[in-house]
Order: C-alpha cells, then sequence, then structure tokens
C-alpha cells in the first residue's frame, strides 16, 4: 500500500502503482514512511505486505525558494521551482513548487513530457484547530518499450557468449540498446491537387504512448488538545487519460520488427490493387482505415473520507 499524506493512491483495480503519475513528488517530500508487514500504525489501506506513506512538506518557520535547471543526453531539460512563504501573520502560509521535463529518450520513441504542481495552504485557529489545503498532480505523456523480448534482439554476439539461442526465423536481431519493437516511420503525404502531392520529412512513430492526469486535492483538519488527537481528511481525485496501441499495423521482421506504418498509410489512403481504399459497404465515397492506432481509455472520480482518533492514557 502505498500512500501519499495519508491518502491511498494504488490503483483500485490491479493495486499497481504508475509513478509517472506523481512526477515532482520528490521535490516536494519532507519524509517517508516505510512499514513493513503488518503493523498498528493508522493508516488507510491495510496491507499485510507493509506500507509506505509520502509526507509532504507543511509551512516552514522562515520563507525561502529555490529554481533548478538541468539537462542532459537526448535533449533532457528539467525546470523546476519551490516557494515557502513561512509563517505569514495571522498563522498561516503557503508552499507552492511547479517542475516541467522534456526529453526525447534515450531508446527509440520513449520520449516525455511532463508537468508537475504542487500546492499546500494551512491555517491555526487558536492554538487546538489547525485546516489545510492541499492539491497536487502531474499531467503527462510518454513512449513505451516492451520489457520483456529476446537478449539476441538487441546484441547477438552478447546472446551467443551466455548460451542463448539467437537464430530465430523472422525475428530482428542485433539492434543495438536503443532499439523499441514498438516503434516505425511515417510520412504523411498532402494532396494539393492532381499529380501535385508533398511529403513531410519522415517522422518516428512509437505506437505505445501513455498519457494521464491523476491530480489529487485534498482538506485536513486536526485537533490537538492535551492527550487527545483527532485528524480528519477529505479528499478527492480525478483520474483521466489512457495508452495506445495498433491494430492491423504489421511489423517487418514479423516479429519483434519495426512497425510498417508507412505501408498502412497508403493502405489506408490509397487501397491496393486487390483491396480498394473505397468500401461501399462502409460509404460510398470515403476511404475505410483497415489499421489503425487505437486508445484504450481509464478514467475514474474517488472520494474518500479518513478520520483519526488518538488519545494518551494518562501515567
Amino acid at each position: 500500500a502505498v500512500m501519499i499524506d495519508g491518502i491511498p493512491v494504488n490503483d483500485m483495480e490491479n493495486g499497481q502503482v504508475y509513478w509517472s503519475n506523481w512526477f515532482g513528488l520528490a521535490d516536494v517530500t519532507a519524509l517517508t514512511q516505510v512499514q513493513r508487514g503488518l503493523g498498528s500504525s493508522r493508516i488507510a489501506n491495510p496491507s499485510v505486505g507493509g506500507t509506505m506513506n509520502i509526507i509532504t512538506r507543511g509551512i516552514s518557520s522562515e520563507a525561502g525558494g529555490r529554481v533548478t535547471l538541468e539537462t542532459g543526453d537526448s535533449r533532457y531539460r528539467r525546470s523546476s521551482f519551490s516557494y515557502n512563504s513561512g509563517r505569514l501573520p495571522g498563522d498561516w502560509g503557503f508552499t507552492l513548487a511547479g517542475t516541467y521535463r522534456e526529453s526525447d529518450g534515450y531508446v527509440n520513441g520513449l520520449y516525455d513530457r511532463m508537468y508537475s504542481y504542487f500546492f499546500k495552504t494551512e491555517k491555526d485557529f487558536g492554538v487546538h484547530h489547525n485546516l489545510s489545503i492541499t492539491a497536487i498532480g502531474a499531467p503527462q505523456s510518454h513512449g513505451q518499450r516492451s520489457f520483456r523480448a529476446r537478449l539476441s534482439v538487441y546484441d547477438t554476439e552478447f546472446a551467443q557468449r551466455l548460451g542463448v539461442d539467437s537464430v530465430i526465423a523472422n525475428t530482428a536481431r542485433n539492434q543495438g540498446i536503443r532499439y523499441n519493437q514498438h516503434y516505425g516511420y511515417l510520412n504523411r503525404a498532402t494532396v494539393n491537387g492532381p499529380g501535385d502531392t508533398t511529403f513531410a520529412v519522415r517522422d518516428g512513430l512509437n505506437e505505445r504512448e501513455n498519457m494521464f492526469h491523476k491530480p489529487q486535492f485534498y482538506l485536513k483538519h486536526t485537533y490537538k488538545k492535551k492527550r487527545l488527537l483527532i485528524s480528519s481528511t477529505a479528499y478527492a481525485s480525478y483520474g483521466r487519460g489512457g495508452g495506445t496501441s495498433s491494430r492491423g499495423v504489421a511489423q517487418v521482421p514479423f516479429v519483434n520488427g519495426l512497425y510498417t506504418f508507412q505501408d498502412a498509410y497508403y493502405q489506408n489512403r490509397y487501397g491496393s490493387a486487390f483491396v480498394p481504399a473505397v468500401d461501399p459497404v462502409y460509404h460510398p465515397t470515403e476511404s475505410k482505415s483497415r489499421a489503425i492506432i487505437s486508445r484504450a481509455v481509464n478514467n475514474h472520480n474517488w472520494f474518500g473520507l479518513l478520520s483519526t482518533f488518538q488519545y494518551r492514557l494518562p501515567k
């Protein structure tokens, strides 16, 4: 079970945690609580395997900020900032942070475009009550590559030294560590008139991409008096996004080869001698796509209320 400020973030269907949804979280983490196995900690999710609770930063006693710029290979660029107001007059304050990252990816087609934002404001009402509001999210998109492939696909010589069979018919071999079996190339054509067709620069295209945004908002109230502590949090999370994959697009070689997006594009637009582009059953004049890139959508609305009560008995 993984939580942020005590709020569960595991996927409700399979229990997994997609860390790309929490890009930028490291910049606002104050501490991480880790518990192995069962225990008596006050958490939202019971978990036999253990729990991880990431606590975000609160309002510090003094104001301050930071700006960070990073760069690297594969056109990697990252910019981030954070600011903490400190304790302001009226016993309130706020902290905010933002990050932007982009790169072409070390592996072909594994680009990423990511943002993150974090905002928290809190106020003390007397000595017993504290109220805080927090918003956190990271809209992102990135290319993907399957993590299971034969070693000979990347390095035939290395596979042979390890005794792995590298002679497989119709299989890509010795493509290098940057190889991506979901990658291909495509020139989109623009028909200006009869006999006048303009082709764009050849673009790389990954059939597997992921786009998601799962912001989380929560309102927390804490009451503390002598031996009594009551903490209540109302939260809401809205997940929007999904992933892509191709249908009807061939690979050459047949297994783990580059996708023939160009052939599929021509087939969809112009047809062939055997299969015309226009299918009268579908439409009398419009072309019918026989190869597509589809998107699986996973949207959810998640609401909850967490409340803990603690009382220390007198000695």
